[in-house]
């Protein structure tokens, strides 16, 4: 048991940090080009997901991070939450619904969506799954997922006689 139990974390960490590594990666590709710089972006259909580099080790640390103020939180360890999840989902479906067992990609879309709400960024595990008492801490990742932000140039003014 001990070996799914770390194989699912790893799981949902490496999802969480997927999530808030793309997500930072958007917004600084989107800044980058807008300063002339060529960066490649996701264009016609193409997935983010797809489009962005590895996931740093950063990112990887944050999600860790991350995962410790969940867990602090909710008063209760990762597994605990991803089984009040399933079993909320569980009561919602017909047997014919229902798969025996959690899925790899269950454990993905948990984490991904754990990162997402932390970010603030509307994408939420209720979207698609059904509600059950969860708190997700606010992070902060603009800085922290290990990408070379653009300094600004200095605005500059024409002097007017």
């Amino acid at each position: 048991m001990q070996q799914r139990d770390e194989y699912m974390s790893n799981t949902i960490v490496e999802a969480m940090a997927r999530a808030l590594f793309v997500s930072t990666y958007v917004d600084w590709a989107e800044e980058m080009n807008r300063q002339g710089h060529d960066v490649e972006i996701a264009c016609c259909g193409s997935d983010w997901m797809d489009v962005a580099p590895e996931t740093t080790r950063e990112a990887q640390d944050l999600a860790w991070y991350l995962l410790g103020r969940i867990e602090q939180a909710n008063g209760t360890n990762i597994w605990a939450l991803a089984a009040a999840a399933w079993r909320a989902d569980f009561k919602s479906m017909d047997a014919e619904e229902f798969c025996c067992d959690r899925t790899l990609k269950f454990d993905k879309d948990f984490g991904h969506c754990l990162a997402m709400m932390a970010m603030g960024s509307g994408v939420g595990w209720w979207d698609d799954h059904v509600k059950f008492p969860l708190e997700v801490p606010y992070i902060e990742t603009a800085f922290e997922v290990g990408l070379d932000w653009p300094v600004e140039k200095e605005a500059t003014c024409s002097s007017t006689k």
